[in-house]
């Protein structure tokens, strides 16, 4: 699927775990996001492959983010600002190029993150397109309790998706090394969003 730059509508608040007072904030609040000192960013990976950013938030819910297939990565981390906007912790996953989160640096970077997940209530995993991806392939590795998954594809390899031929070049560069059957989460509640007309990917 295209690259979805759209900001996140309200109406993900509920599955994302906002509490309802948000929404209202957030209709009013639409300028431009300023961290405060406490909602900096704070690189916690600086891979070749991969970076993993955390926005700090007093909430008990943690979102989990993954960027995009884009024309020119990295690009900015998904959904950040929408969700500092929300009050919501992030975490938020950039690729350095489109690998489909094919690399061995998404098990280092999970495996940092396992003692800070403890500290929530919720997690949700959350992307569009290649990042939809991965929220759904890593939702059981990050043990989420939803994901929301925007016009995901299951895989680009043509072992696991026989019907995808989309991404030739990038299916042979990078190998799959995460078999979505074997990491999705079982347990977690996903949400699927996609668009009807765009027969691709559906």
């Amino acid at each position: 699927a295209a690259p979805m730059e759209w900001q996140p509508p309200e109406i993900l608040l509920p599955l994302l775990g906002a509490p309802k007072a948000k929404a209202a904030d957030l209709k009013r609040r639409q300028q431009v996001l300023t961290y405060d000192n406490d909602k900096l960013p704070s690189r916690i990976f600086t891979g070749k492959d991969v970076w993993l950013n955390r926005f700090h938030a007093d909430s008990a819910t943690l979102v989990v983010t993954f960027t995009p297939h884009v024309k020119s990565p990295p690009t900015a981390a998904f959904a950040a600002p929408f969700l500092a906007k929300s009050g919501l912790a992030c975490v938020a996953f950039q690729a350095l190029e489109n690998h489909w989160w094919q690399t061995r640096e998404m098990e280092t970077c999970i495996e940092m993150l396992e003692p800070y997940l403890g500290n929530f209530d919720r997690i949700v995993t959350y992307g569009s397109s290649m990042g939809a991806h991965a929220a759904l392939a890593f939702s059981g590795l990050l043990k989420a309790d939803a994901v929301i998954a925007a016009a995901p594809q299951y895989s680009i390899s043509r072992h696991y998706a026989p019907f995808e031929k989309r991404w030739p070049s990038e299916a042979r560069r990078f190998p799959t090394l995460f078999d979505p059957a074997a990491f999705i989460s079982r347990s977690a509640q996903k949400t699927v969003l996609f668009d009807p007309s765009h027969t691709a990917d559906w």
